[in-house]
């Protein structure tokens, strides 16, 4: 009969404990690794401070600098009010430390963003060429004014308010339409624009939609075909913005129409009485051509 060997499972446990490197030494136990965290730490400050020293020393290279502002002429907007508002962006410190007056920290969204918020335009973009931002805008244009008792504002074709008047020409229009001749005329304002008198003397304020563009559209042809038939409107009254019907005063007559309504048909009625009445205009106190074939005098 065979004998049967005995295994030692003591020596293969060793064994296995040996070869997975589970034994220790009590006497000879390993310090737990520290995890010096701070040295890291002043690693990252030191990378840091090296990346912003080597930006810094970049954006103050006179290639980069921007030393010059440039505006292109614009019609009632002072040039030197939007290169004072690009130049106070770009004095602005980029994250508290980058001067934007350096191309590499520019930021040009913000620049944007400052002129656009600031001024009525219908398009703007800003460049480089060498040292020189140059910034090329496009003012929206202004179609006429739009007043109440006390305040004057110019409206936009689509009839929205631009902005108030300055003080100059608010002056010189008030005298205009008082019919004072010899008065100094502001560059920024056509002495000719037509003048909307709201008799509600409604609040209104920048960005507020007065009249529809067709409103707009139909007052600024009707006062060119006026002057053509040498009638020469010093104001337009309205009860309120709300209505369609308006009053053009004139130095003969008042002229009473529907700006929402067909301009062409009521100018060529208005042409007819003029050439009927013509010994007797003087004598008229409105012509009312708001009724189609029914024309009203007094």
């Amino acid at each position: 009969m065979r004998q049967r060997t005995r295994r030692n499972f003591l020596k293969s446990h060793h064994a296995r404990t040996y070869r997975a490197r589970r034994f220790h030494n009590p006497y000879f136990e390993k310090k737990p690794r520290r995890f010096w965290w701070w040295k890291y730490a002043l690693i990252g400050i030191a990378a840091l401070g090296l990346i912003v020293g080597v930006l810094y020393g970049l954006s103050s290279l006179s290639w980069f600098k921007i030393t010059n502002v440039t505006v292109n002429d614009l019609p009632t907007i002072n040039e030197d009010q939007i290169r004072e508002t690009a130049w106070q962006q770009i004095h602005k410190r980029r994250l508290f430390v980058f001067p934007q007056d350096s191309i590499v920290f520019l930021n040009n969204e913000e620049l944007y963003k400052a002129i656009w918020d600031t001024y009525s335009l219908s398009e703007l973009t800003i460049d480089r060429q060498g040292d020189t931002l140059v910034i090329q805008a496009t003012e929206r244009l202004t179609s006429l004014v739009w007043r109440t008792q006390d305040h004057w504002g110019l409206l936009d074709i689509d009839g929205r308010v631009i902005r108030d008047l300055s003080e100059e020409e608010t002056v010189y229009l008030s005298l205009k339409t008082a019919g004072q001749e010899g008065i100094f005329v502001p560059q920024t304002i056509d002495p000719q624009i037509p003048i909307i008198y709201n008799l509600s003397n409604a609040e209104f304020g920048a960005g507020d939609q007065i009249l529809s563009s067709t409103h707009i559209e139909n007052t600024i042809a009707f006062d060119a075909g006026l002057r053509s038939r040498e009638l020469y409107p010093s104001l337009y009254e309205i009860d309120s913005q709300n209505v369609n019907w308006m009053r053009a005063k004139t130095p003969l007559f008042d002229v009473l129409f529907d700006a929402e309504g067909d301009y062409v048909a009521q100018l060529e009625d208005l042409s007819i009485i003029i050439k009927e009445y013509t010994d007797s205009l003087s004598d008229l106190e409105y012509i009312d051509i708001r009724f189609g074939n029914h024309v009203y005098l007094k």
